[in-house]
């Protein structure tokens, strides 16, 4: 089964898991949103796209990254302009 979402940022510097509840997943890939604004930092509950303190994988508008066997709610996103996020397609 796929499954897909959008997950955005209220608040930068405040990160967002890709899902509240646990999602077991054997497949993800998230996408940028062509219509961000800036850029996206993604990863584990450590990152941040706070400038100059900056971790995770960075994503600029349209690009994407695939996880394996990853759980929807251990993936997290923050972004360095309010209302930026991503969408994403998972495979159960």
């Amino acid at each position: 089964m796929i499954i897909s979402g959008r997950t955005l940022v209220a608040t930068p510097g405040k990160i967002v898991p890709l899902s509240i509840t646990s999602q077991p997943t054997t497949r993800v890939t998230v996408f940028a949103l062509g219509t961000n604004s800036g850029e996206i930092a993604i990863g584990d509950k450590t990152i941040s796209a706070v400038s100059g303190k900056e971790t995770g994988m960075p994503l600029e508008a349209k690009d994407a990254i695939t996880y394996d066997n990853e759980d929807l709610s251990k993936i997290y996103i923050d972004a360095e302009v309010a209302g930026n996020g991503v969408r994403w397609d998972a495979v159960l």
